[in-house]
């Protein structure tokens, strides 16, 4: 019977054996020409099975009018891509989204093509439609993040990341890809607590501890510059160039930090006092 052969299809698909389940699916469609999922089975097969050229040919004569799926066209484009055809891959998504605009697996695989062209703008838009039928897909996410980053709208890829990091939170190489992204963002102590998960989940990464490394130097020279800013504020209050012992007894810093303080305080330009925000008024009066 047609249930008997969709069941032994499905049960010979996981246990990864395409050629028996093949046949299965030959059979179950024998037994009914208009089923889509036994059109999707034979040709899933015969991608498995290493069988690109037949795999679209069969397909080929599947897609028709009225009678095609999102898989059928997705799977047609998977041949060509195997065969080494990625404009034809292209055509093909194209036409599929014709037929299903809002098809968010087809979506997906628009953005995958132009992703591996490097045509960032066109993965982008692509990847958001993606995400708007499947708003937790990881790879998508991640695509959409890369994306963002190389068409440089750093906050809208942190987004995409902090998603990701919500949507799949035992994945280690999603919050190294966060930590990755805060640092650029100059975001280092949230960035040292994306690597410190990242580690937690796969104390292995080497990926995890460098960008820690990275962020915590990071955060020891952003905390050395607001501290030569302070310093350059006690200038102005002073009326001359501060000494070691200023730094030390005025603002307090710490002795194993002075000598980093003092040489980046050479790089600071000079406070005008007409010039002082309410902010930077304030602390003023502290130093």
């Amino acid at each position: 019977s047609t249930d008997g052969w969709a069941l032994r299809a499905e049960i010979l698909t996981a246990l990864e054996r395409p050629a028996e389940a093949r046949a299965a699916y030959t059979a179950w469609l024998t037994h009914d020409p208009q089923s889509v999922p036994a059109r999707e089975g034979v040709a899933r097969s015969l991608l498995d099975e290493g069988r690109a050229a037949e795999a679209l040919e069969f397909l080929k004569a599947q897609i028709t009018p009225g009678s095609a799926s999102e898989t059928l066209y997705l799977l047609e484009a998977e041949a060509e891509s195997g065969l080494g055809h990625p404009d034809a891959a292209v055509t093909i998504v194209e036409a599929g989204l014709g037929a299903f605009p809002e098809g968010a697996s087809l979506w997906g695989r628009r953005a995958d093509l132009a992703f591996a062209r490097e045509d960032w703008a066109t993965a982008g838009r692509a990847y958001a439609k993606a995400l708007k039928g499947n708003p937790k897909n990881v790879e998508w996410l991640l695509g959409a993040a890369t994306a963002a980053q190389k068409l440089g709208r750093g906050a809208e890829a942190l987004a995409f990341l902090t998603s990701a990091s919500e949507a799949a939170p035992d994945r280690a190489s999603v919050w190294v890809a966060l930590g990755a992204a805060l640092l650029s963002e100059h975001r280092a102590a949230d960035a040292i607590r994306s690597f410190d998960r990242a580690k937690q989940l796969d104390p292995a990464s080497e990926a995890a501890r460098d960008g820690a490394r990275v962020a915590e130097a990071q955060l020891r020279d952003e905390r050395v510059e607001s501290l030569a800013r302070e310093a350059a504020l006690l200038e102005a209050k002073l009326g001359r160039p501060v000494t070691r012992n200023d730094l030390l007894v005025q603002l307090q810093i710490p002795l194993d930090t002075l000598d980093s303080v003092m040489e980046s305080l050479g790089r600071v330009p000079s406070v005008d006092l007409r010039s002082l925000g309410p902010a930077e008024w304030a602390a003023l009066e502290r130093a």
